[in-house]
């Protein structure tokens, strides 16, 4: 989807990026600011907006669910930010 997403900006006449990866690693998100500044230029405004969630009962949760949750909720906004 979202190299179809990029086809309809590039059609607009703008300019997109598309890299897959884990946001709740600082390494991928070092690796993808690497990549904006050389294909994009500066960064003027940046939009957090990945979240996950584990469906189900809190007392059905594992601590590894948890911490999964908590590393893209609140470790990758921070990391990215």
């Amino acid at each position: 989807n979202c190299e179809a997403v990029a086809q309809e900006i590039a059609a607009l006449g703008r300019r997109s990026l598309v890299m897959a990866g884990d946001s709740a690693q600082e390494s991928f998100l070092n690796a993808l600011l690497d990549r904006v500044r050389a294909e994009l230029g500066q960064v003027d405004i940046l939009v957090n907006s990945q979240g996950i969630e584990h469906r189900g009962f809190i007392k059905d949760y594992t601590l590894a669910n948890w911490r999964s949750v908590m590393a893209v909720n609140l470790d990758s906004v921070f990391l990215a930010t």
